[in-house]
């Protein structure tokens, strides 16, 4: 009789120790799947053209999508985006209103933290390869030519002089900010540091400088 209540207590204690280790031990957190809309200043540290004063940046449109991936202290953040860059160049001789335009494909790796609740912050780098051909166009400023004459045309990276892949490293900060279970409202401030001088011409360079900003909902799967 002793020995069965004995028998009883330990497979009563046992039960109620793995209960509350269920209960204590840390829950698995869930990958997060973000559609964004992307946009972006473009910038580029700039020297090729002493007579080109430097870059206008035109705010962008994109949109993709990221993926998290929760490890142990840090998540593991990357994703696809399709970028637009849209800038004019200050000063061309012989033009006004000069404007260069291109698409890329943008894959972002970042390293992300949150300090502090609602905010993530982020380290890592990207790598893009531009898609389709780069358009440019400008108005001419020539006093012997009609009022408003311009011209706009595509062109392909070589014909540019500009190379279509690019790397470097990037930075993010962001909010994150539930709405419901599994679902939250994220915004991202990043900035991209170009490593590769895309200039392919015989002197100078230019190198990514790009401000981007991030919106939309993410979701546990």
């Amino acid at each position: 009789m002793l020995r069965t209540s004995g028998l009883s207590v330990f497979a009563l204690s046992l039960a109620l120790g793995l209960v509350s280790l269920s209960v204590s031990a840390p829950q698995a957190q869930a990958i997060e799947v973000t559609p964004v809309l992307v946009g972006t200043f473009p910038h580029f540290k700039y020297s090729i053209d002493p007579g080109d004063a430097g870059f206008n940046s035109k705010l962008s449109p994109g949109f993709g999508v990221l993926v998290n991936i929760p490890l142990t202290v840090i998540s593991l953040q990357t994703g696809l985006l399709y970028v637009t860059k849209s800038f004019g160049i200050d000063d061309q001789s012989g033009f006004k209103d000069f404007y260069l335009k291109f698409k890329s494909l943008q894959v972002p790796v970042l390293a992300r933290i949150s300090p502090f609740p609602m905010l993530t912050v982020g380290l890592g780098g990207y790598y893009a390869l531009g898609v389709g051909k780069i358009t440019a166009g400008a108005a001419f400023n020539d006093p012997q030519l009609p009022p408003n004459s311009r011209f706009d045309e595509s062109g392909s990276y070589a014909d540019t002089q500009f190379k279509r892949s690019d790397f470097g490293l990037e930075a993010a900060v962001g909010l994150k900010v539930p709405v419901d279970l599994g679902i939250s409202i994220v915004g991202d401030a990043r900035y991209l540091f170009g490593l590769l001088n895309r200039h392919t011409g015989t002197s100078g360079s230019m190198k990514t400088r790009d401000l981007e900003f991030l919106a939309g909902v993410s979701f546990d799967i």
